[in-house]
């Protein structure tokens, strides 16, 4: 069969149509990339036609709860009374925790709490060697002093119990 030249473009303009329509033609691309920067199509070398089935992830596991009544162990904090200072002077713990004031000093101490004015504790006169301790079990802040030395003082703050994990 033979064409003729002036119908030539609008068949090839009609057959462009044509195939944008079944998907087949695509436009042209954008700029031009060279081919060493181009990502090569990844291969597969499967018979199939099928779609291969993509795996489910198996469910995590929900967290354990923590089993109810799970305390936190107390510890036992060391301040040491040396002559005209507490060491360490603020210390922070939990309730359930215990403080002992140990006298390294050459010198008589004591150590007296106060928690908004009242007094909590009075460990009384600490000879050198001697040791007074306290367990808190309520939190709060506690300001104790030496009521030997007025220039000695210091703070225990007693946090919530957290528990462990």
């Amino acid at each position: 069969m033979r064409f003729n030249r002036r119908y030539h473009p609008v068949l090839l303009s009609g057959l462009a149509m044509m195939l944008m329509g079944q998907g087949c033609f695509t436009p042209a691309p954008g700029p031009r990339v060279p081919a060493e920067q181009v990502p090569a199509a990844p291969t597969q070398e499967t018979t199939s036609t099928a779609p291969t089935p993509t795996p489910t992830p198996a469910p995590k596991p929900a967290p354990k709860p923590r089993p109810s009544g799970t305390t936190v162990k107390p510890k036992t904090v060391t301040v040491e009374i040396k002559d005209n200072a507490f060491s360490p002077q603020i210390i922070a713990i939990n309730a359930g925790d215990t403080v002992v004031w140990k006298n390294v000093g050459t010198g008589n101490h004591t150590t007296r709490g106060l928690r908004n004015g009242p007094l909590v504790w009075d460990s009384g006169t600490l000879a050198p060697g001697q040791t007074y301790s306290r367990t808190f079990s309520g939190a709060g802040r506690f300001g104790y002093s030496c009521s030997i030395h007025a220039s000695m003082s210091g703070e225990v703050i007693v946090g919530e119990v957290q528990p462990s994990p």
